[in-house]
């Protein structure tokens, strides 16, 4: 069965290169560079690394409050 499959699904032969790929390929590469350039993108990662700051420095302050408790309560 799974002759058969391989053999309806490569139409083409091995050897072959796949040009619809490659156009693909370089087509994508500059729109990709030109989005990562961008200044919306900057804007983005400096805000999910804000946020990521915050969470932590959140995480931080609970610790301590817990750990303050855990103290108190001994």
């Amino acid at each position: 069965m799974s002759n058969t499959l391989q053999k309806t699904n490569n139409k083409r032969g091995e050897d072959e290169p796949d040009y619809l790929t490659y156009l693909i390929n370089i087509f994508m590469m500059p729109v990709v560079f030109y989005l990562l350039s961008g200044k919306t993108y900057r804007k983005l990662v400096q805000y999910q690394h804000d946020h990521f700051t915050y969470i932590k420095e959140a995480r931080e302050e609970i610790e301590k409050i817990l750990s303050a408790r855990s103290q108190q309560q001994k």
